[in-house]
């Protein structure tokens, strides 16, 4: 009975050492995302004006749409992120029916980006953690680059 007890025990120990957040994996995946993001704008920013990096990163919101001409953009601007820097902003576009479904946030790189989930009535706990990346780089610093990186 004691050793039967014994095995039990230690079993239960390592259940419960094995045990990980089940949206810490999301939340990682989301914070790598974005900072591949800040890593490629850093890197366009050492060739390219702030603003031909922020129309990239626009064009690469707007290419992930249904209707990319249709993309609205407004409040775009680049923010310092981790060693980088990110462009983030809001965006509209067109659904299937040639509506207009409504601003919402995105932040980007230069050839890919996200847009902020909004699935938050049915799984809103998966929601907060799937936007954790979008949430940190776009409440950051806004960049501004030193003079010595200013370009005419």
């Amino acid at each position: 009975m004691k050793r039967l007890f014994l095995v039990v025990s230690i079993a239960a120990s390592l259940v419960g050492c094995a045990y990980r957040d089940p949206y810490q994996s999301l939340q990682q995946s989301s914070l790598a995302r974005v900072a591949s993001y800040a890593t490629s704008v850093k890197a366009a920013l050492e060739n390219e004006t702030p603003q031909q990096v922020m129309e990239k990163g626009k064009k690469a919101i707007a290419d992930s749409l249904k209707d990319p001409s249709s993309a609205q953009f407004r409040n775009v601007r680049l923010v310092e992120y981790l060693d980088g820097v990110v462009v983030c902003g809001d965006v509209n576009g067109k659904n299937s029916y040639g509506g207009y479904v409504g601003f919402t946030n995105f932040v980007s790189g230069t050839s890919s980006g996200t847009m902020r989930s909004t699935d938050s009535d049915k799984y809103a706990e998966i929601t907060i953690v799937a936007n954790t990346g979008i949430d940190r780089a776009c409440s950051g610093k806004p960049y501004s680059p030193s003079s010595t990186e200013i370009r005419t």
